[in-house]
């Protein structure tokens, strides 16, 4: 139990420290590198740092804005859409993925680089991060501390998920 709190300190540390967990946190999550997939033509963006993102990203070989993050799909997204594109059989997993794929894309068109974001947190999948997204705020800070708690709530639920 206490190597599990030592992998996550924010699960350990005091109030005090907060507002420095919600700062490393919001450096890292734009430090990190991303690649998006165009679900309009298949084609991918090259990998940037979320902080270089435009704030409505857009294909650049056909400009749609329907964009998947593809850090966080399983499979190979431009090899499925084209399967589905010429209507052949998808197997469950590459049904799974594709589906996954557009939540991300959708949250992405709709919120655009803040959509990513919560996308890269640990835990985060699209329908936590639509309910984060959705909650109007008036600060930045108010953002990462919904985030944080997602990832404590994953974090803390995650192994008891299988039991079921």
């Amino acid at each position: 139990m206490l190597n599990k709190l030592v992998e996550v300190p924010e699960m350990v540390a005091p109030e005090s420290t907060k507002k420095d967990n919600l700062s490393r946190m919001r450096m890292a999550l734009l430090a990190q590198r991303v690649q998006l997939v165009c679900l309009q033509c298949g084609s991918t963006t090259p990998e940037e740092r979320t902080e270089q993102l435009p704030d409505f990203p857009k294909c650049s070989e056909c400009g749609s804005g329907l964009l998947a993050l593809k850090n966080k799909i399983r499979g190979d997204v431009p090899q499925i859409l084209q399967k589905w594109k010429a209507k052949e059989e998808l197997a469950e997993e590459e049904k799974r993925s594709l589906s996954q794929a557009r939540r991300t894309a959708d949250l992405v068109l709709s919120y655009g680089k803040q959509a990513v974001v919560p996308l890269l947190t640990w835990g985060v999948g699209p329908q936590t991060a639509a309910s984060i997204l959705a909650r109007m705020r008036t600060q930045d800070e108010e953002f990462y501390a919904d985030l944080l708690k997602a990832k404590l709530k994953y974090i803390q639920t995650r192994p008891f998920w299988d039991r079921a």
